[in-house]
């Protein structure tokens, strides 16, 4: 199931506590960095979500450290990636790959499309199984079969170098994953990415955001901050910052 439709559909979904407002500092003078924890309750009860049990305590790495680390790790200059980011250079690219997502039927995360060798186009909601990701992308490379009626996955941007890219970047079928840093379900979703594509030669996985910020408020922050280390270290920068915080967080 989509992180949003579970959240949705069941009331005891896994929201994780949300603390109070922080900023991510960077070596003293790295800070305003803006990645914000919310400490709205109420509202996301009232949106059909609960808090985790008291007492259960979140045990995700502090973001105001995790960050810089990640930043270094992908082999960015700190001052360079402060500056790119407090200029909100990269907001219209994740923008975009949200408006993409609304336009092909995404209604949460992760929401992917595969794509065949002509263009065609199957949809692939939640974080499905393997085995269910391996079956939908032998069905894209036969070019058999039809999507769910009333889906408008061909609606999707075709992809560009200027994509985030993992795999074989001339395979005759790509997977298009819409995703947000902070939904656990996507978490789940990327480490079965990363084992499919390593394991199939003739696939490619494309990464976009689609940050559901009301379930989680750091996570356009977070998008923004990837492009950024996309923008100042390249694809290898981009995969390396972004495995790593889903490996991190998870």
């Amino acid at each position: 199931m989509s992180e949003q439709r579970n959240t949705q559909n069941n009331e005891s979904s896994l929201l994780r506590d949300l603390s109070i407002p922080i900023a991510i500092v960077i070596a003293g003078a790295f800070i305003g960095i803006g990645l914000f924890m919310s400490g709205q309750t109420n509202n996301n009860a009232q949106n059909g979500a609960t808090a985790a049990p008291s007492g259960t305590g979140d045990t995700r790495p502090d973001i105001s450290e995790l960050i810089p680390q990640l930043v270094t790790e992908a082999g960015v200059d700190r001052d360079a990636f402060q500056s790119c980011f407090d200029s909100d250079q990269t907001a219209p690219l994740v923008q975009e790959d949200i408006d993409n997502a609304v336009a092909t039927g995404g209604q949460g995360t992760p929401w992917s499309i595969v794509v065949g060798p002509s263009g065609k186009t199957y949809p692939l909601n939640g974080a499905v199984p393997i085995t269910e990701i391996e079956r939908v992308v032998a069905l894209a490379r036969a070019e058999a079969g039809q999507g769910p009626a009333g889906t408008e996955t061909d609606a999707v941007t075709p992809v560009t170098e200027d994509d985030h890219l993992k795999g074989n970047a001339n395979a005759s079928v790509t997977i298009i994953e819409y995703s947000d840093y902070d939904c656990p379900f996507c978490s789940r979703f990327h480490m079965s990415m990363n084992s499919v594509v390593a394991e199939d030669a003739d696939l490619a996985w494309v990464y976009r955001h689609m940050p559901l910020e009301q379930l989680h408020p750091n996570a356009p922050a977070i998008a923004r901050a990837a492009e950024c280390v996309a923008e100042l270290g390249g694809d290898d920068a981009f995969w390396t910052f972004t495995d790593g915080y889903f490996e991190a967080t998870s």
